[in-house]
Formats: structure tokens, sequence, C-alpha cells
């Protein structure tokens, strides 16, 4: 694990289809260059944070990473739209503010976020400009709330 990560995030592994395409066998245990593909993703993720839940339906997949928390379906429905409902459904914490937040990538890069908070507030950042690691200005990241807008807390300084 990097030092670059995440506390209170939860990556999670959606693994929860019927595997129709090959032959019954869950396709993330297939090998790729010799590592199977769920480690491949699981290194991935705990490169950004330690905690990861694995959505599985199949009866072994407490024994496909170990130590990781499995959840199943919590809907009837069928698709990979169910297992993103399931996955961060339950935060770590009773303080966590958000109560869902959904990632979603494309080659690498982070693409989109939804996020659900505790108040059921949904907000959807899309990026469509990616820079790893640019330069940042205080002022690119600062806020002023509008007249009247309810403030929750105080900001550190």
């Amino acid at each position: 694990m990097s030092g670059n990560t995440h506390r209170g995030v939860t990556g999670a592994i959606v693994a929860g289809g019927a595997n129709e395409r090959f032959g019954g066998e869950p396709k993330g245990l297939r090998r790729v260059g010799g590592i199977r593909i769920i480690d491949r993703v699981a290194s991935a993720i705990r490169a950004v944070t330690p905690d990861i839940v694995l959505v599985a339906n199949a009866p072994d997949a407490e024994q496909w990473l170990g130590a990781v928390k499995v959840c199943r379906d919590v809907r009837s429905e069928r698709g990979s739209v169910v297992g993103l409902h399931t996955g961060p459904q339950s935060p770590n914490g009773a303080q966590a503010d958000f109560r869902r937040a959904l990632f979603g990538f494309e080659h690498g890069d982070l693409k989109r976020m939804i996020l659900e908070d505790k108040l059921d507030q949904t907000a959807t950042i899309i990026f469509d400009k990616v820079e790893r690691n640019g330069p940042v200005t205080p002022a690119e990241v600062s806020f002023t709330p509008p007249a009247g807008a309810d403030v929750i807390g105080t900001p550190r300084k």
C-alpha cells in the first residue's frame, strides 16, 4: 500500500455475474499473465485504500480474497448496476458523511464520481480533463458560500 491511501474510502469489486460466457466459472478467477484478474483489481484498489468489499453471489466467494468482506446482491434484478448498488452501501463508520460513493474509470483514469450523502443528496462529478499531479494554487480550491447559505461545520485553518 502506498503512502497515498485514503482511510474511510472503500473500493468495491463487483463480481456477481452469472458467468454464462465462462461456463459457470467466475471471470475474476481466470488468470491473465499468470495472475488472477480479481487479484489485479484488488491490488489496484489497495494502492488507494486498504478497505475492499467484494460483491459476489458465489457460495465460495469468501475464499477468493481472504479477509475481504463479501456482500451478496441486495436487489433481485441482474446486471452490474445491481452490484454497484450493493457494494458501497455500508459506510465503514457511523460518522461517515457519505452513504455511497461510486467511481467510474476509463483506461485507469477517473471519469465520474457519484456521491450520495447522509442528507439524501446526490452529487455527480464528471472529469473531462484529467491532469495527474498538476500544480494547484489556493485560489483554485477556495470556496466562498453564497450569502444566506447554511454552512455546517467550521473549515480548518
